[in-house]
């Protein structure tokens, strides 16, 4: 299967909407889960800018909404 760099933005844009869906409790079952998700999100991200997929200007971007989205979501 070909993945292009629009497969792999599409999946992350739909990551980052996907954590705004509400609070997550960082220490629960789902909490866990998210934190792998953000780390294939985070990893996705640097991955696309380390092969040159995106500009730094297009990584800084993303990686500030995810970085936001990240923090307004999780809780203690």
């Amino acid at each position: 299967m070909d993945l292009t760099t629009q497969d792999a933005l599409d999946w992350l844009n739909d990551g980052i909407e996907t954590l705004k869906t509400g609070e997550i409790n960082r220490y629960s079952a789902e909490g866990y889960a998210r934190g792998y998700e953000l780390g294939f999100l985070y990893g996705t991200l640097r991955t696309l800018l380390a092969t040159q997929k995106i500009t730094r200007e297009e990584y800084d971007k993303l990686h500030s909404t995810l970085s936001h989205t990240r923090h307004a979501c999780m809780r203690e």
